[in-house]
């Protein structure tokens, strides 16, 4: 157990810190002693954040060193798989000005992983792209590398996303991987059922002191009761909601959501993680189209794919779907930057 004046937690599981090749699991339990916020969780390794889940309920912690169980709870969960050649681990947490607070470390030993120790989700280029237009619109003297580092890092995190496991069966369909919010709400909705039990309600939630909770039970999902025609409640396991939401932490946020059953019990069915984009920042303009203006942003861009060792052709090139409307001017460039430089896997 490790405690200060600021707050105690401990680190459980695993028992070991040599990693052999398999995703592993690290759990346990966090409290602040002043009443300070953290709202998010991550494990840094080699550089790159896995993210993990804040906020699962350990009554029996939160009893005995709060007095009080409720939000926040004290639980935390990550999943990694270091890279070969990591040596250390940290566990940050977000505190309520957005930083990222440094409260463990420990050296590693990875005997076998990945060769690589990240790689960039290509689905989140045509959006970043997007961004770093935005902001050069906003001010034309900023630093595209530095936009661009911090996108980088936000699409090379490593999701800790969790599904149903049987009984349980449903899908969380929205938000998709960027979703856009408006007002500090975010929508979601999707269906859900347990074979076994009555849902008696969904919760849901993106920080740990908020939970809302979602319209269930009434609505009407035709292709569940197609999946399920034995189930008497699958015809109307479709969920929604408007899910409070700090929009402006760092991306990717995370919703949690939980099922509390006909027996009381409370199980967490799914964790999504997805980049937020506020409404204000889909607004905001961009420049008039200008091959330059896209070639420094494309370039910055792979600048920072660079500086994390992992640069793939295949996945720039995707940026062309989302920027076709401009004349076919962004196709020249690529075109015209794949023969220029020296295209590296």
């Amino acid at each position: 157990m490790n405690e200060n004046d600021a707050y105690i937690f401990d680190v459980e599981n695993p028992g070991s810190w040599v990693f052999t090749g398999e995703p592993v699991w690290i759990s346990g339990w966090f409290l602040t002693k002043t009443g300070a916020i953290f709202s998010d969780i991550r494990a840094i390794i080699a550089g790159v954040p896995h993210m993990g889940i804040l906020g699962m309920p350990r009554p029996e912690i939160e009893k005995q060193y709060r007095g009080t169980t409720g939000l926040p709870h004290a639980g935390f969960l990550l999943h990694v798989q270091p890279p070969l050649g990591a040596t250390d681990l940290r566990i940050e947490l977000l505190d309520a000005g957005h930083h990222w607070v440094e409260i463990w470390r420990r050296p590693i030993k990875v005997r076998k992983g990945p060769g690589r120790p990240a790689h960039y989700n290509p689905a989140l280029l045509p959006d970043h792209l997007h961004r770093l237009l935005q902001a050069r619109r906003a001010d034309p003297t900023t630093s595209l590398n530095q936009v661009a580092t911090k996108l980088m890092l936000e699409g090379a995190a490593v999701p800790l996303d969790t599904l149903p496991n049987p009984p349980f069966y449903g899908a969380l369909e929205k938000p998709e991987l960027v979703g856009g919010s408006q007002y500090g709400k975010v929508r979601v909705e999707g269906w859900i059922i347990h074979r076994e039990q009555r849902i008696r309600r969904l919760v849901a939630s993106t920080h740990p002191l908020v939970e809302n909770e979602l319209d269930y039970g009434d609505r009407e999902r035709a292709e569940a009761a197609l999946l399920f025609p034995d189930h008497p409640y699958a015809g109307r396991s479709q969920y929604f909601g408007m899910l409070d939401l700090d929009e402006f932490a760092p991306s990717p946020a995370v919703i949690k959501l939980f099922a509390e059953l006909e027996d009381g019990t409370n199980h967490l069915v799914f964790t999504r993680r997805f980049h937020v984009r506020a409404c204000p920042v889909w607004e905001r303009p961009l420049p008039v189209f200008q091959r330059r203006e896209f070639f420094d942003s494309f370039l910055a861009l792979r600048t920072a794919l660079s500086e994390l060792g992992w640069v793939s052709w295949q996945v720039i090139l995707q940026a062309r779907g989302g920027f076709e409307r401009k004349g076919g001017g962004v196709i020249f460039v690529v075109e015209e930057f794949k023969v220029g430089g020296r295209a590296t896997e």
